[in-house]
């Protein structure tokens, strides 16, 4: 195993940090890019919103960058606007914005969000948008999902959000 080499590089006005391979993607700051060298690609789109997180899935081809307190976000694939994403607007500012991408079983990115309702985490297939956790049978209880996070090995998911109770 060859050893670690730390490099370093100034930058600045970076919004967001996700990897892509080797290189560092500032999605907020419209996908500026960071090699390991230090040399940097500049922005190619500004958002006029204000997005101020980003998540990537493990291969660095679909981001969400979104409000952490906020309803917004976008899904993007290679740089580019794939759809809106929206969750309730219930009490959106006491919790960050819960949203994860990673990858199933199969290959496929699937997105972890709540495009419908505030206690509930639904899957689907990022590059289609197919809803892949659908049922008539499904009660989510009044539970505030945020800040979700995948295991290392991607086959469970971690909600850092709480029960609602009086």
């Amino acid at each position: 195993m060859a050893p670690f080499k730390q490099s370093s590089f100034t930058a600045t006005g970076i919004k967001s940090l996700c990897w892509r391979g080797d290189e560092l993607i500032d999605w907020v700051g419209g996908g500026r890019a960071f090699a390991a060298d230090g040399t940097e690609r500049p922005s190619t789109v500004r958002y006029g919103y204000r997005f101020d997180a980003a998540t990537a899935s493990p291969d660095g081809r679909f981001a969400v960058i979104y409000e952490r307190l906020g309803t917004k976000g976008l899904l993007l694939c290679d740089g580019r606007v794939l759809r809106e994403l929206d969750r309730s607007f219930y009490h959106a500012d006491a919790y960050e914005y819960p949203v994860a991408l990673f990858s199933g079983s199969d290959g496929r990115v699937l997105l972890a969000h709540r495009p419908r309702d505030y206690c509930r985490i639904d899957l689907e297939d990022a590059e289609t948008g197919r809803l892949l956790t659908e049922s008539l049978d499904r009660k989510p209880s009044d539970f505030f999902h945020s800040r979700l996070a995948l295991s290392p090995n991607g086959k469970r998911l971690l909600s850092a959000g709480w029960v609602w109770h009086r």
